[in-house]
C-alpha cells in the first residue's frame, strides 16, 4: 500500500515543471548519497564473493543509439539516436574492449538499429574472425537484415532476435510505425521477406535451431492480432517469442492495464503459455501488471488442458514435435563442433533473466556475469540498473585497466546490495526484483520440468 502511495504521489509531481525539477534533484542527491555510502566502505567491500566473474559471461555493447524505424513505442529513432553520442567510439570497441572480448562467452550488441551503426558490418566481421568462440546475440528490426548479414549471422551462428511486431500491413501502420511518418509499408515488407529468407537460409544449412527469435510489442491497436503472430512465429520456427505491452500506454505501478483490451489479451496469451510451455521458449513476464496476473494465473491453470488444445488447435499443431530442451541440446552440440564456448540451459534462453547461486545464495546474476557499456561510456552491471560508472573516468595512458575497474567499489557496492536482497537501484519492472513483488522467474515453467540438465 505504501509503494503505491509513493508512486501516485511521484506521478502527481511529475505533472508540474517545478516538481520535475525537484524529482531531478531528488534522484541527483539520492545517487550521489549512494556514491559516497561506496567510498566510505570501500574497506568493508573486499569480501571475494564481491569480486567479478565476468569469465564466461556476458558483455553488452549499445554501439548505437540511432535506428532507420520509426515505432511510436520507442524514443530511439526521435530522441536518443539524435543525441551527440548516438554511435560508441569505433576506439572502445577495437582498443579498449578487446581484454573483454576472450574472457566472455556470449556478445550482445544492442540498443538502437545495431545494423545501421557506423561500420557495423565491419565490426561484426571482426569479432567473427577474431573471436570466433564467442557467440554475437543481436536484436533488429529486420531492414536492413540483407543477404551479406544473413550469410554472416548464419556462418557465425548469431543468436539473432527480430522484432516484428505484427503480421499485416495495415496492422503495422497502425499499431506500430508512427502516424504521419512515412516509409513504414515499406519497412514491414522488407523486414517480413529478410527474416523470411534467414529462416530458409538456416534450414537449407541444417541450422534450423538457430533460427532467430521473434517479438511484439503489444498495444490497443496491436492486441487483436496476439494469437495470429504466435502463429505465424511458430510456422516460422522462431527459437523464442517474446512478447512485451506497451510501456507507454499503462502505468504498470498501480498494477492494472490502462487499456481495458489487454486484459483478455493476456488471459489469451496464459492459455497459450500452457500449450507451449515445454515446446517453445514463450516469454512475456516483463512490464506486466502483476496484480491481475496473479488471478488470471489461478483461472487458466485450473482450465482443461483438453478445452485449450482444441480452442488453439492451429498453434498446437504448428509447435508439433518442438521441444525446447532437445533443441537447446542440439545448439550446444553445433555449438561445440564449431568450437564455441557453451551455454546453460538458462543462459540460451536469456542472459541473465533468471536466478543463480551465488556463495550459497539464489539472486540475480547480473552484477557478477555481465557488464552493459552506453555509447556514453556509461557502464552498468545491466541495462535495468539506475546506477553506473563512466569508462572515460579509466583511461589512462590511452588504455583501461579492467581489472582494476571491475573491482571499483561502487561495482563491488552493486554486487553486495544484490547478494543481500537490495534491489533499491533495479527498475522496478524487472521480474527478478523482490522489492515490490514476489519474483516472478520467466523460466519457471521450463526449468522445474528439465531437472539437472545441466550436469
Amino acid at each position: 500500500m505504501f509503494n503505491k502511495l509513493k508512486f501516485r504521489l511521484w506521478h502527481f509531481i511529475e505533472r508540474f515543471k517545478f516538481g520535475r525539477y525537484l524529482l531531478r534533484c531528488w534522484m541527483r542527491f539520492k545517487e550521489q548519497c549512494w556514491y559516497l555510502k561506496s567510498r566510505l566502505l570501500a574497506s568493508k567491500l573486499q569480501s571475494p564473493v564481491l569480486d567479478n566473474r565476468i569469465d564466461g559471461g556476458f558483455l553488452r555493447l549499445r554501439i548505437t543509439n540511432r535506428c532507420n524505424a520509426k515505432c511510436r513505442f520507442c524514443n530511439f529513432w526521435n530522441v536518443l539516436g539524435k543525441a551527440p553520442e548516438a554511435d560508441m567510439p569505433q576506439k572502445w570497441m577495437y582498443d579498449y574492449c578487446t581484454a573483454l572480448y576472450d574472457k566472455i562467452k556470449c556478445l550482445i550488441l544492442t540498443s538502437g538499429e545495431t545494423l545501421i551503426a557506423r561500420d557495423a558490418f565491419k565490426f561484426f566481421s571482426f569479432i567473427s574472425e577474431q573471436y570466433p568462440a564467442v557467440t554475437i546475440f543481436t536484436e533488429s528490426n529486420g531492414i536492413a537484415f540483407t543477404r551479406r548479414w544473413q550469410e554472416l549471422a548464419a556462418d557465425n551462428l548469431f543468436m539473432m532476435h527480430f522484432s516484428m511486431n505484427a503480421v499485416t500491413e495495415e496492422t503495422y501502420l497502425k499499431g506500430v510505425w508512427q502516424k504521419g511518418e512515412s516509409g513504414g509499408s515499406n519497412a514491414f515488407r522488407m523486414t517480413k521477406q529478410n527474416v523470411t529468407d534467414y529462416c530458409n537460409l538456416l534450414h537449407e544449412r541444417n541450422l534450423d535451431v538457430f533460427r532467430p527469435s521473434l517479438s511484439m510489442v503489444i498495444n490497443r491497436d496491436t492486441c487483436a492480432e496476439v494469437q495470429d503472430f504466435i502463429l505465424m512465429a511458430l510456422k516460422l520456427k522462431a527459437r523464442n517469442i517474446w512478447l512485451f505491452f506497451d510501456f507507454y500506454e499503462s502505468d504498470f505501478n498501480t498494477g492494472h492495464f490502462a487499456v481495458p483490451e489487454l486484459h483478455n489479451t493476456l488471459k489469451t496469451i496464459l492459455k497459450i503459455e500452457r500449450l507451449l510451455k515445454d515446446k517453445v521458449f514463450f516469454n512475456f513476464r516483463l512490464y506486466l501488471p502483476l496484480n491481475i496476473l496473479d488471478g488470471l494465473q489461478e483461472e487458466t491453470d485450473a482450465m482443461d488442458i483438453d478445452d485449450l488444445s482444441n480452442e488453439f488447435a492451429d498453434i498446437l499443431a504448428a509447435a508439433g514435435g518442438r521441444s525446447v530442451i532437445n533443441e537447446y541440446l542440439e545448439r550446444e552440440k553445433i555449438r561445440k563442433e564449431r568450437g564455441k564456448k557453451s551455454f546453460s540451459f538458462e543462459e540460451d534462453f536469456a542472459d541473465t533473466l533468471h536466478e543463480s547461486a551465488i556463495a550459497g545464495k539464489v539472486c540475480c546474476p547480473a552484477p557478477w556475469k555481465e557488464l552493459d557499456l552506453q555509447p556514453d561510456g556509461n557502464l552498468k552491471i545491466c541495462g535495468w540498473h539506475t546506477r553506473g560508472i563512466n569508462i572515460k573516468d579509466f583511461i589512462k595512458n590511452d588504455t583501461i585497466d579492467w581489472e582494476k575497474l571491475l573491482d571499483h567499489p561502487h561495482l563491488r557496492l552493486m554486487r553486495q546490495d544484490v547478494l543481500c536482497g537490495n534491489y533499491d537501484y533495479c527498475m522496478e519492472c524487472c521480474p527478478l526484483n523482490s522489492k515490490y513483488k514476489k519474483i516472478q522467474d520467466p523460466l519457471k515453467y521450463y526449468l522445474e520440468k528439465m531437472g539437472n540438465i545441466n550436469e
